[in-house]
């Protein structure tokens, strides 16, 4: 476990990187690569986006807070409730997620 908080990453390239449980929070992730990556639990709380492809990254039990997660590439989040949120970075998984909680 990492902490790289307030970091400005951009540009970076993590594929394939192990990063489960770092705190990377209040951080600029604008045209990094996280394919493949594992972010499992990762804190990436009040940290941008921009362009950041998440193409088959693992995630869950991610802190998102205060992130802005709107630009990022193959990110699909499928709201739960008001406090949660589920990510998914393959459009197909999503999809049939979505299918399995609001379609009927």
């Amino acid at each position: 476990m990492a902490n790289l908080s307030c970091g400005d990453f951009r540009g970076s390239d993590f594929t394939g990187a192990n990063l489960c449980g770092s705190d990377m929070s209040n951080s600029n992730f604008s045209d990094c690569v996280f394919v493949n990556a594992d972010l499992r639990g990762v804190n990436f709380s009040c940290s941008v986006f921009d362009n950041a492809n998440f193409l088959n990254a693992k995630m869950g039990n991610n802190d998102i807070r205060g992130s802005d997660l709107s630009k990022a590439v193959n990110l699909y989040a499928l709201p739960l409730d008001s406090n949660r949120v589920i990510l998914y970075t393959s459009k197909e998984e999503y999809l049939k997620s979505y299918e399995d909680h609001f379609v009927e």
